[in-house]
């Protein structure tokens, strides 16, 4: 039987997982950026 807390906790994992993907899309856009301005852009 679930409460109050678990969907709270289900929410909170699924906010959580959302920011997590999108910090990861800007990291990788990041990290595209940086490799492009070192050594020139992707062939």
């Amino acid at each position: 039987m679930k409460n109050p807390l678990d969907d709270w906790i289900e929410l909170t994992r699924e906010w959580l997982d959302e920011q997590m993907a999108e910090q990861r899309a800007r990291d990788e856009a990041a990290w595209l950026r940086f490799r492009a301005a070192l050594l020139g852009p992707l062939d």
